[in-house]
């Protein structure tokens, strides 16, 4: 039963959907019939908003999560923002060779503002998953893509590449500007993943463990090793409250840290890591790897990201009743660079309230959220002015 809900292919399925009929011709044989209601297995989509991510912006998509009737995922989306501009498509099918081995491919183009630079990135990427026992799987995904990075405009009209090398050669290598800003970055991740968890939109119980191990190098000139821990867990506290927690650690090597480019550099921050900061506003700043930059100047409040952070996220959700939750949440979380350790003076928190719903034509939750970050100081917001300590977000999806 919990392997039908985890398809997301059907209403959330209860024990007392269950029928058991022995079978009269075999002893030990009995026949399983549920009565099932299928979801909403196409999205179509048209729309505008605001996002965090993306600032102001419109999309149009399209998925089938059972496009020829055996389980194949399609989508095609394309979207145009203030900030960001992204297309894919992608293409996933969970049975091949009359085994449950998923191949899946996916080709995309993402342009990325972040303030202190603009990243664009044209690639794609093919996964191989083979089952190991009923709930874990082993992953082999490869990907190619090929990024550039430039100077944005946010950073300052007179601000140009040649100021910054000269300023700072550490952020001229980061940003590749002595390769005009371009970087092949072909990478091997194999990941091993057990997940229990009882439904991908509303969990109520179950964990999901994973290990990732991204491997950069032959095909591309970017070299670099980043494991990925991650556990999350589920539990029911009462029949309409349930506890969720995930804590995640990444590590990011290279044999020349300096070459390694800034986007593939670790920082936390947003509504999917640590509520209420903006996105790619937690860790080491310019000023942090050079003391010689001015920490108040616009240079040194660039987040150049470190090379490992830590993650912790709680929740106690309230069943409110239908596809409408109430969310109480704890988060924690902080980036170091080499040669710096995990303090617990540096942890960046946040904590508040969200109401969580679904929309079944869209397929995916929205989200409104009320947080307070108790730890501000020293940190800046995507406008470059002190981060705030309260306020309101509205996001989609879930944080885990």
């Amino acid at each position: 039963m919990r392997r039908l809900n985890q398809l997301g292919f059907f209403e959330p399925l209860e024990e007392q959907g269950v029928n058991i009929e022995k079978v009269e011709s075999a002893e030990n044989e009995v026949n399983l019939r549920f009565d099932l209601t299928e979801t909403n297995l196409n999205q179509l989509t048209f729309g505008a908003g605001y996002s965090q991510f993306d600032g102001v912006f419109g999309q149009v998509s399209f998925q089938t999560s059972n496009f020829l009737g055996r389980g194949e995922t399609l989508g095609v989306s394309v979207q145009r923002g203030q900030w960001a501009n992204n297309s894919q498509l992608s293409f996933t099918r969970p049975y091949n060779f009359g085994r449950p081995i998923s191949l899946g491919t996916q080709i995309f183009s993402r342009e990325i503002d972040w303030f202190s630079f603009r990243e664009k990135t044209v690639g794609g990427s093919s996964t191989f998953g083979i089952p190991l026992r009923l709930f874990t799987r082993m992953f082999v995904t490869y990907s190619l893509e090929n990024s550039q990075a430039s100077i944005s405009e946010y950073l300052g009209r007179n601000v140009d590449a040649s100021y910054l090398a000269a300023y700072n050669p550490f952020f001229a290598d980061a940003l590749l500007l002595g390769s005009d800003g371009k970087r092949t970055v072909s990478k091997v991740t194999p990941q091993l993943q057990h997940n229990t968890v009882d439904h991908p939109i509303f969990p109520s119980q179950g964990k999901s463990l994973s290990l990732a191990l991204e491997l950069a190098g032959a095909g591309g000139n970017t070299r670099f090793v980043k494991p990925i821990l991650e556990a999350t867990v589920y539990r029911p506290h009462t029949a309409r409250t349930i506890i969720g927690a995930r804590v995640q650690y990444r590590h990011l090597q290279a044999g020349n840290p300096e070459m390694i480019p800034v986007f593939e550099r670790l920082w936390l921050g947003g509504e999917y890591s640590i509520r209420g900061f903006d996105i790619r506003r937690v860790g080491p700043t310019l000023s942090d790897v050079n003391p010689e930059v001015p920490n108040n100047s616009y240079q040194g409040l660039i987040v150049m990201g470190g090379n490992k952070s830590l993650l912790l996220n709680l929740e106690y959700q309230f069943v409110l009743g239908g596809p409408v939750r109430l969310v109480t949440f704890y988060d924690a979380g902080q980036v170091q660079d080499f040669g710096r350790e995990f303090s617990m003076n540096d942890f960046r928190t946040s904590t508040g309230v969200e109401l969580r719903f679904f929309m079944p034509m869209l397929n995916v939750p929205f989200r409104l959220i009320y947080y307070y970050n108790p730890q501000v100081e020293g940190i800046f917001n995507d406008r470059y002015q002190p981060q705030e300590r309260h306020g309101f977000r509205f996001a989609m999806g879930t944080t885990f």
